[in-house]
């Protein structure tokens, strides 16, 4: 599973706690969700040694590097599903990492982008991951 997005003073992702596939627990943030997240953290108020402890701490994850084949698979995704770029680099990167499920609030909940489902963190709860 792999968690893109924002949080804010109303917008927490739920606690999944379950496993998808029976394998994995948690996400594999790509490096774009990173920089993503250290903009964000950096505009709520947070110094740069608490932004960058943050992302140590999800370095843990193994983030997917950006090369040429994810690059390439990027450019075809967008130009299939018609999403932006950085969306089309963020699912190019789960599949990379073989995640079936991408965390977002910024693509259409349910929507199934070449084999990864996009789940809304903030509509949809863990019972959807568990029924699968």
């Amino acid at each position: 599973m792999l968690w893109t997005g924002q949080t804010g003073k109303n917008k927490q992702p739920p606690e999944l706690g379950v496993k998808p596939c029976g394998r994995v627990t948690s996400g594999e943030p790509a490096i774009r969700c990173c920089r993503s997240f250290t903009l964000t953290s950096r505009r709520s108020g947070r110094t740069s040694a608490t932004a960058r402890d943050e992302i140590r701490d999800l370095l843990f994850w193994r983030p997917a590097a950006v090369n040429a084949n994810i690059l390439e698979y990027a450019w075809r995704l967008q130009d299939r599903y018609s999403i932006s770029f950085w969306d089309a680099l963020i699912v190019a990167a789960a599949k990379s990492l073989a995640c079936p499920y991408l965390l977002t609030e910024d693509l259409q909940t349910g929507q199934d982008l070449d084999g990864v489902k996009v789940i809304s963190p903030f509509k949809t709860g863990p019972e959807i991951l568990s029924a699968e």
